[in-house]
């Protein structure tokens, strides 16, 4: 059946309310570690001590049960992962006073060696995988992927399938072993596996029937994004794969309330999303998870961001801030990958600068592999942790993403990652969009169709909107509410002309708005007094917050998004109303501590931050 349209309303407008995640996962520094039955208790404490040498707060731990077909399906290697987790691995991790996520997989079923060892989930669970759109299961051996060898097989299960209530049993298996938070790999639709491409699964009978319940279509209807039928497909996916993650919190819930929900999310704000079918927003919808994002950067296996350009730091900074949108006031776990410390510190600066957590690895791998950076970087992170997890943006600008936009209208192009845009006329425009606001010192916020409140509607002057296609009643009735209040809509190419699945409408949408140009947009909360071609160089942001005391305080950090450094940084902020600055300091990893002296004049406070290396976070304290 269709969703009516005081549904799509009520789903518009709901806000996810802020969930009670624990303090300790709001503040998490992160890293992974590797956990086997054989291993002995010497080794693990080993790898633990090294971990809370290192100022790690919380460490996602890998056991079998995270990539082993075997250890998840079997009873007793299953029961082996168990044990090794609640009897030897937590246990020692809480004595150190280091939390533990679970890693665990959800979708993908690998039997490593099972070439050789004959051990073939297709064949002994034929019903619980996913088919794709040629009728073939989405099964394959050999090296597909880094993470598999040539002996393995990799299938891939549905949500749909009996698979769902096999999983939600060893999820509370897991979940009552005593871990602090669960961490569960992506969980999606396999759209693509090596040479295997454009697989847009799955067509088993199982997804088949939740389709039909749905959206009352039958049968699975053929790849043509013409077809409206084929659009509801697109959507029921996400949809599918956004229900099996609820189901699994609230599985793992029933057993240990208190226990931290991730799912990992790794396509971000990119096309992904609709081919492989796994949306952050539509997880954003349910206040018992959170969404633990995988950013791969520009060379997951080596560099990291350390050959990257200008251009692709300020497409790293507008994933980070998705990334922050899309978790609605959960905690913001974001994995990277690095290739050395200089590009760690500054990978984690943008992390900081936005409010959101940082888990140090060195690519390729998320377990066992370190840059080095924690011993330098940690610390200081903990040192600051009120300030940078207890404030929030004041930015009076946001970005309007769109989901369905980018579904209906880029169609799956876009690239293979967050770094290319290809032929995406949504996802293309929207990047352009960020890239010009940061390069001309504009702090902004991204928002998105069911994360916008009330409040919204008075906090921002400024919403652009990129090419938005898609935009449905209710968007548009928020969107002229909030002109009506005084707000500015700034619209580029083709926005509004759409509706929330993809139809052209037989007029424009946002009309009546009368939109403004982008060129209008202007935001002066804070400016780096340097020449034009110095200043893009660095992200500058403004939060708020108000420390112990119930002082409040502004935190300006700064991120070199380039390699050296830069010297003797002037700076003006806009004061918030009724601020008395009382003192500035700045505090680096790298650049050390400073107390700044400072002029107010005309609701302005102007200082000069003395290096900025790879982050500085300057704050500006009142009485």
């Amino acid at each position: 059946m269709l969703i009516g349209t005081s549904a799509l309303l009520a789903l518009f407008l709901l806000a996810a309310s802020a969930p009670s995640f624990p303090e300790w996962a709001r503040q998490a520094r992160l890293a992974g570690a590797s956990f086997e039955p054989e291993m002995s208790d010497a080794q693990i404490d080993k790898k633990l001590d090294k971990l809370a040498a290192e100022g790690v707060s919380v460490v996602v731990a890998d056991a079998p049960t995270g990539w082993s077909y075997v250890h998840l399906v079997d009873d007793a290697p299953f029961a082996a992962v168990v044990d090794l987790m609640a009897n030897r691995v937590i246990p020692r991790a809480h004595a150190r006073g280091l939390r533990v996520a679970w890693y665990l997989t959800t979708l993908e079923l690998v039997s490593v060696k099972g070439v050789k060892s004959g051990r073939d989930p297709a064949a002994e669970h034929p019903d619980w995988v996913q088919i794709d759109r040629f009728g073939a299961p989405v099964s394959y051996a050999g090296k597909n992927a880094f993470w598999l060898n040539k002996n393995d097989i990799d299938t891939w299960v549905g949500p749909e399938t009996p698979y769902r209530a096999f999983y939600l049993g060893r999820a509370q298996a897991c979940a009552a072993a005593g871990a602090d938070a669960l961490w569960f790999d992506v969980a999606y639709y396999l759209n693509d596996a090596g040479q295997h491409g454009g697989l847009w699964p799955s067509c088993d009978p199982h997804a088949a029937a939740a389709f039909l319940a749905a959206y009352g279509v039958a049968p699975i209807p053929q790849r043509d994004f013409d077809d409206p039928d084929w659009r509801r497909f697109v959507r029921f996916r996400q949809q599918s794969i956004a229900s099996f993650a609820s189901a699994v919190a609230a599985a793992a819930h029933a057993v240990d309330a208190d226990v931290a929900v991730f799912f990992e999310n790794w396509s971000i704000d990119w096309v992904g999303a609709t081919t492989y079918a796994q949306d952050a927003l539509d997880l954003a919808q349910d206040p018992d998870l959170a969404t633990a994002h995988e950013l791969c950067p520009l060379a997951q296996g080596g560099a990291g961001m350390g050959k990257a350009n200008l251009k692709n730091w300020l497409d790293y900074a507008a994933m980070v801030k998705f990334c922050v949108e899309s978790n609605q006031g959960r905690p913001a776990w974001i994995l990277s990958y690095a290739g050395s410390v200089s590009d760690s510190l500054r990978q984690a600066g943008v992390h900081v600068a936005l409010g959101a957590n940082f888990y140090e690895a060195r690519g390729p791998e998320m377990v066992d592999h370190t840059t080095g950076s924690r011993p330098e970087l940690f610390p200081w992170i903990a040192a600051n942790e009120d300030l940078i997890y207890g404030s929030e943006s004041v930015a009076e600008v946001a970005v309007y993403y769109s989901p369905r936009t980018r579904d209906f209208v880029d169609r799956g192009q876009g690239g293979g990652s967050g770094f290319q845009l290809g032929g995406a006329p949504f996802f293309g425009e929207y990047r352009r969009q960020t890239r010009r606001l940061l390069r001309r010192g504009i702090a902004f916020d991204l928002v998105a169709p069911g994360t916008l409140v009330e409040a919204d509607k008075t906090r921002y002057r400024w919403l652009l909107l990129p090419n938005v296609e898609c935009v449905s009643d209710a968007e548009a009735a928020w969107l002229a509410d909030f002109a009506q209040g005084g707000g500015n809509v700034a619209c580029t190419q083709d926005s509004g002309r759409r509706d929330e699945w993809g139809a052209l409408r037989a007029g424009n949408a946002l009309a009546a708005l009368e939109p403004h140009a982008v060129q209008e947009i202007d935001s002066d909360l804070v400016q780096v007094l340097l020449k034009k071609s110095a200043a893009r160089k660095l992200l500058a942001e403004v939060r708020s917050g108000t420390d112990a005391g119930g002082a409040p305080f502004l935190l300006v950090p700064l991120v070199h998004m380039k390699k050296g450094e830069m010297q003797d940084v002037p700076l003006r902020v806009r004061l918030p109303p009724g601020f008395t600055p009382q003192g500035v300091r700045a505090t680096s990893p790298d650049a050390g501590e400073h107390v700044l002296p400072f002029l107010e004049a005309s609701g302005y406070i102007d200082f000069t931050v003395p290096r900025v290396k790879t982050v500085t976070l300057a704050v500006v304290t009142a009485p």
